[in-house]
């Protein structure tokens, strides 16, 4: 199969997700779907709730791209 979600496993890449609690394109459960199958393998995973916003919250801010340059940064630097 080739969903993402069946082909999780314990070595696959850290995952960050952010969601919009008001999502009306993509319903919030799918982030929570993957959050939850990412945890249950003991794969790094985490989620971000943008409280009160939609799918396009991050359009206009730059909240959606703090929040990953701050994610990978701790998965990928290397201590310096």
């Amino acid at each position: 199969m080739i969903s993402p979600y069946e082909n999780i496993t314990k070595a696959s890449a850290p995952l960050f997700l952010n969601h919009g609690t008001d999502d009306k394109t993509v319903p919030p459960l799918s982030s929570q779907e993957m959050y939850d199958r990412y945890q249950e393998v003991g794969a790094h995973v985490e989620l971000e709730w943008i409280q009160d916003e939609g799918h396009g919250f991050y359009e206009g801010t730059d909240i959606g791209i703090r929040m990953a340059t701050k994610f990978l940064t701790e998965q990928f630097s290397n201590g310096e």
